[in-house]
């Protein structure tokens, strides 16, 4: 379990005693507001694709932020819960996926300068890299509604993908009172699009490889 993981579980017990196919996109597409401007090693998990998790890059390119509206004080899709991320290099892109196991949460994606700050620790993370992008979600990877924490998302917490042109790193950054972050460590900042799909509920961000 990671650090944030394990603060999130200790509070409700103070309390109480979130890969390739060729699929086409009819699984969702982008609904996003662009607003102008230690932890467990692992790897970048190989399940099969989602549907609409097909060749193409999803989203409309940018550089961000990204964001739904209303975010974080408006948020209406709160409470989601992470079950699984995943990392891989495809032709022209590497994607990230978040996948969910009861609906998309609010969300913001943008690059952010270092140094990168845990939340709620205060500590500095070492992401490798030279740019971060930051995404923050409405969600957990720990269910506390019931009257002991259960732990939702049991990847790790720190992937590094083997095939992919752009992305190093993918680091969870913080799990604390509904607020979920983790941050890609690029080697460049890149333009990205970001997508939501269904069936399962999956927050898809395309990082664009330079010159595609």
């Amino acid at each position: 379990m990671g650090v944030t993981r394990a603060l999130a579980t200790a509070v409700v017990f103070l309390v109480v005693s979130g890969a390739c196919g060729d699929d086409d996109d009819e699984g969702g597409s982008a609904s996003t507001t662009s607003v102008p401007s230690d932890t467990t090693e692992g790897t970048a998990t190989t399940e099969p694709p989602g549907p609409g998790e097909g060749e193409e890059a999803l989203g409309e390119p940018t550089t961000g932020p990204v964001e739904t509206e209303g975010f974080p004080d408006g948020a209406e899709r709160s409470g989601r819960l992470l079950t699984d991320v995943r990392v891989a290099g495809h032709d022209g892109f590497d994607r990230v996926v978040f996948e969910l196991g009861d609906g998309l949460p609010d969300y913001r994606v943008e690059y952010v300068d270092p140094p990168i700050i845990e939340d709620p620790t205060g500590e500095t993370l070492e992401v490798d890299g030279s740019a971060f992008l930051r995404v923050t979600m409405t969600a957990s990877g720990v269910d506390l509604s019931g009257p002991e924490a259960v732990e939702v998302y049991e990847g790790p917490d720190r992937i590094a993908p083997a095939d992919a042109d752009v992305a190093r790193e993918l680091v969870a950054s913080g799990d604390f009172e509904g607020i979920l972050s983790w941050v890609a460590g690029l080697d460049q900042r890149v333009d990205f699009g970001v997508a939501e799909l269904d069936d399962p509920p999956r927050l898809v961000i395309d990082l664009r490889a330079p010159g595609s």
